[in-house]
């Protein structure tokens, strides 16, 4: 992972040395040099499996400030529809969809974590966290009004199914959760995703999708440079309103080229190999097995929600990815030294401290 940054890295760099643009690019340089330090610095200060829970409780209160309020916004409103939706904090997440897209994975990595501790919590304590906690998140997904964010949400939901047992019980609860959600959806929501595809939100998305993928083709290894596209398509119109592209994915191969998409496309393959080898390793863990089951499955689920939510949204540059890809490098990490410095304890044969089995001297 540590040389796919790298060199993911060093292709938004060239990218931007070669843009159509290279000033619009170099002076958005601090965002992306942000997250790359971000990124070497999460291993580096979780070192430790103590290190690591307490990250995670870390990363769970500062999305409990925003879950909580996308949440009291949404009932303090009667659950009614709202244009602009419900935001988080200001900044990254003050627009309704990266708020959204950053609640659905929540709502994935602060579920697996706490049905993993369950049997440690009491069944009260366990149903109030996972209220408090995924609840609230899910809650501001809906708020939202965000599509991309609430398809995130039901594709998170299908992976929490996966990773459990596939019994009838849990399909049904699954199933009655999401039908409890449209039945409480506004019907101005239901209203949005029965015309996708046809109302003018989305033919300017696919509008800004094909014109993305004409300017990847046109320019297939370098693209037209890191942060260049909102200029790029300025020039196009000849002025007026500056939009994004709106998908992730087409973000990628447009401003840094098809190798550039192809270094990101590999940061997320790698992410879930890396989550599935902790997985394996947990079972030697001992105290820690439960938790590192937890939080390498929470950080699959909720890059599958990044994943599917960055179709509609422009958020490569967003501290989403980023900080995902830390988090998955630290969890490995630290489970990896784990066993390794359980392998390491020397084996003693049974009994061979007891002094009532040793055998005096000069007998026998």
């Amino acid at each position: 992972m540590d040389f796919l940054i790298a060199g993911f890295f060093f292709w938004v760099l060239l990218s931007s040395v070669l843009a159509l643009h290279p000033d619009v690019s170099f002076r958005a340089w601090q965002v992306f040099a942000g997250w790359l330090i971000l990124y070497y610095l999460i291993p580096l200060v979780v070192t430790t499996p103590r290190r690591t829970y307490l990250f995670f409780l870390f990363f769970f209160l500062v999305n409990l400030k925003m879950s909580q309020h996308g949440a009291r916004t949404w009932v303090m409103r009667g659950f009614s529809f709202a244009d602009w939706g419900a935001t988080g904090s200001p900044g990254w997440f003050q627009n309704s969809g990266e708020f959204a897209m950053e609640m659905a994975g929540f709502v994935g990595i602060s579920w697996c974590l706490l049905y993993a501790l369950r049997r440690h919590m009491g069944k009260w304590k366990f149903r109030l966290a996972v209220l408090i906690l995924p609840g609230t998140a899910a809650a501001s997904v809906v708020a939202s009004s965000s599509r991309g964010g609430q398809l995130a949400l039901l594709a998170v939901a299908c992976v929490l199914l996966f990773f459990h047992k596939v019994r009838i019980r849990n399909v049904v609860i699954v199933a009655s959760v999401l039908a409890m959600g449209w039945i409480l959806l506004p019907a101005q929501q239901k209203a949005r995703f029965q015309t996708m595809g046809e109302d003018p939100s989305s033919e300017s998305r696919l509008t800004y999708w094909r014109a993305s993928w004409e300017v990847a083709k046109n320019h297939p290894v370098t693209g037209i440079g890191y942060n260049n596209w909102p200029t790029y398509w300025a020039s196009v119109l000849g002025g007026g309103r500056i939009e994004r592209i709106h998908n992730s994915t087409l973000q990628a191969a447009a401003e840094t080229g098809f190798p550039g998409a192809a270094l990101f496309f590999c940061m997320i393959f790698l992410s879930f190999r890396l989550n599935a080898q902790t997985r394996r390793r947990a079972r030697k863990m001992g105290p820690w097995k439960e938790a590192y089951w937890g939080m390498a499955t929470g950080l699959d689920a909720g890059m599958v929600g990044f994943l599917v939510a960055s179709q509609f949204m422009s958020v490569l540059y967003y501290p989403i990815f980023w900080v995902s890809f830390g988090l998955t490098t630290a969890v490995s990490e630290t489970s990896r030294k784990a066993v390794r410095a359980t392998a390491r304890q020397p084996h003693h044969p049974p009994f061979v401290h007891s002094p009532s089995v040793v055998p005096e001297p000069g007998v026998g």
